[in-house]
């Protein structure tokens, strides 16, 4: 049976401090991964057709698609295990390779996934893939320091499916001061979450001039 824990994240931000609950699996445990996961490249499978010697490994490529013989080219990408499974099973039937197949796909391994921080915080921060994260969870996963961070004015940059990158404003104090956690967004894979920094505020409200001059110094 599998154990699990809960570890408790405090967030502080704009006063309060919220406890973000993240579901730990046993260490050398593989996460739990629902019928309902799509494959994104990168990921790792193996297809077995059982009792027919038919057993081969795959890493979900850009195109999407693999070669299977004896059925030809099948799609890996945004399908689940179950449905990929289902489907080359139907295909050596129809083909009348097998009569009644028995085919397997599973999991290997993961591709990276990781949102990026920049400004009061700077780094990689690792996604889950079984488990979807919001903003207000992967800053307290990133130890943000809230004296230092301000978390009215973030902007997450992400990646259209036209290829075109877009920004998303998020205020993340009147997310918890104000109870709209509607606007407490899902980080996608790739992200890059830009958090200014109460320092970089306090530099911009001023004007510096140096060099040969009378009084040099901060204005």
């Amino acid at each position: 049976m599998r154990d699990y824990r809960t570890l408790l994240l405090l967030l502080l931000v704009g006063g309060i401090l919220l406890p973000v609950a993240v579901s730990l699996a046993q260490e050398g445990e593989a996460p739990v991964i629902s019928d309902e996961y799509l494959l994104v490249v990168g990921d790792q499978i193996k297809i077995i057709v059982e009792g027919q010697g038919e057993e081969r490994d795959y890493v979900v490529p850009v195109e999407g698609e693999v070669a299977f013989p004896p059925i030809g080219r099948i799609t890996l990408i945004d399908k689940s295990v179950k449905t990929i499974s289902e489907e080359i099973r139907q295909k050596l039937k129809d083909k009348a390779i097998y009569t009644n197949p028995v085919v397997h796909v599973l999991m290997i391994a993961y591709a990276p996934r990781e949102a990026y921080l920049w400004g009061a915080a700077t780094g990689a921060i690792p996604l889950l893939p079984h488990k979807k994260l919001t903003l207000l969870q992967v800053l307290s996963k990133a130890r943000i320091q809230p004296t230092v961070a301000d978390f009215r004015d973030i902007k997450v940059i992400r990646m259209g499916k036209n290829g075109k990158k877009f920004t998303i404003p998020v205020n993340l104090q009147d997310v918890v001061a104000k109870n709209r956690y509607e606007s407490d967004i899902i980080v996608m894979p790739d992200d890059t979450i830009i958090i200014p920094s109460f320092e970089d505020r306090t530099m911009m409200s001023y004007v510096y001039i140096l060099g040969k001059v009378n009084k040099p110094g901060r204005y």
